[in-house]
């Protein structure tokens, strides 16, 4: 396929929606899909309608040639690829309404979406809404670094998402990852300018909101504010768990790694003993410069606060010659193992086994760790009945324990490794 510029303007095409096939200039022309048969009742199969309408978009020898979709109106679609290559390389699929998101899926399953480019959304550029199994790769996304609510992917109440080889630079969060959102897999991405990746908000206005099983790993931040982000609302209920960062570089970000459980988007914010639990959460091999001197923030909740974070690994310096990061540790439980720069002086050092015998070290009574010498990064360990030894991936470590390993792979897809240890 062909890459196109999927562009999303904000103009007043909406008054021309009677005017489908209306020629606005020489050189722009729109394809309304109602023109090509599409019903929107929500009941017919507007499917055929749909790739009329981008064949006749796809083909059109003018320079700016738009498939527009009327809004007000529900269409029933059946799994359908907008295949190139195109004639023109200027391609626009129009939304109306006031700061629409650029490209929505919501309420479907099975989705790819391979090699487009956005570009200036007036909101976010993607958002995937009650939605499985989309897998996103090879896509450019780009805003001013200045233009506000510009997030590049949004995900929320989805599960099983796979995001990868993206290049996405905006004036918000790179990818963020709200309420109801699991098993997000994130990779390969080059971010900034913008936010950084962003797990919340959760639980503004005393919602209770989750996430977990998010996995983020091979990602680059260049000039964001924040690098990997875990942000809550205090007085909100939930929990974002089960959360690992991996092989991460800061190139001049300013706050490379943060958890803030005192997240406050206006000036007035009251303390409140409630809030979002965040636990479970592991960063390893994460290197690079910060542009700030805190280069580290955990600020929990004194009520409620953040369990079960390791660090291992950490290499964090400071992009003034002769200066040296920082970390803020507020109410945070957890170990940490290797090279820690900056400091984080709130988190216990785990030792390897010894030659007397493996030792685990018990975080809390269903979860153990291991530090084996073999493995590339530090993997939970899980002792069953009947495998004494089994190693686990962190996302299936808190039910592990509660199941067999094999009928928990049966049931979750995740892979069991015996026999190491």
């Amino acid at each position: 396929m062909a890459n196109f510029l999927l562009h999303v303007l904000v103009l007043a095409l909406c008054v021309l929606s009677n005017q489908s096939h209306g020629i606005l200039t020489d050189s722009v022309k729109v394809y309304n899909v109602v023109d090509y048969g599409a019903v929107g009742d929500g009941l017919a199969d507007d499917t055929q309608a749909f790739s009329d309408a981008w064949n006749a978009t796809c083909q059109s020898s003018v320079s700016f040639p738009a498939m527009y979709v009327p809004q007000g109106m529900t269409f029933l679609l059946q799994p359908l690829t907008f295949n190139g290559s195109c004639k023109s390389r200027n391609i626009t699929v129009q939304g109306c309404g006031k700061k629409p998101t650029g490209f929505v899926i919501e309420n479907s399953n099975n989705v790819h979406i391979d090699g487009l480019t956005f570009v200036d959304s007036p909101q976010m550029h993607i958002a995937f809404e009650r939605s499985t199994w989309v897998h996103a790769t090879s896509l450019t996304i780009q805003a001013p670094k200045d233009s506000r609510n510009t997030d590049g992917i949004h995900i929320q109440h989805s599960q099983n998402i796979i995001i990868d080889n993206i290049r996405i630079a905006t004036g918000d969060d790179c990818i963020s990852i709200a309420d109801g959102s699991s098993h997000i897999n994130i990779s390969k991405i080059d971010c900034g300018p913008g936010h950084g990746i962003s797990i919340g908000s959760l639980g503004a206005k005393g919602k209770h909101e989750t996430v977990q099983f998010v996995h983020v790993k091979d990602v680059s931040f260049t000039g964001t504010t924040n690098g990997v982000r875990i942000k809550t609302w205090q007085g909100g209920k939930g929990y974002a768990r089960h959360i690992t960062f991996e092989r991460i570089v800061s190139n001049g970000s300013a706050r490379p790694i943060i958890i803030d459980q005192y997240y406050c988007a206006h000036e007035h914010c009251t303390n409140q003993k409630s809030a979002v639990q965040v636990s479970d959460v592991l960063y390893d091999q994460i290197s690079g410069t910060s542009d700030a001197e805190i280069a580290v923030k955990f600020a929990c909740s004194k009520s409620l606060p953040c369990t079960n974070i390791f660090m291992r690994n950490i290499t964090l310096h400071s992009t003034e010659n002769g200066s040296k990061t920082s970390s803020i540790c507020q109410n945070v439980r957890g170990l940490r193992n290797g090279e820690i720069i900056p400091n984080v002086p709130c988190l216990h050092e785990a030792h390897h086994p010894s030659n007397s015998g493996e030792t685990l070290y018990g975080l809390t009574p269903t979860s153990k760790w291991l530090l084996h010498d073999n493995e590339l990064s530090l993997v939970p360990m899980v002792i069953m009945e009947n495998h004494p030894w089994q190693l686990a991936p962190w996302h299936c470590l808190s039910q592990c324990v509660k199941e067999g390993g094999i009928a928990f792979e049966k049931a979750h897809g995740c892979e069991i490794y015996y026999g190491i240890g």
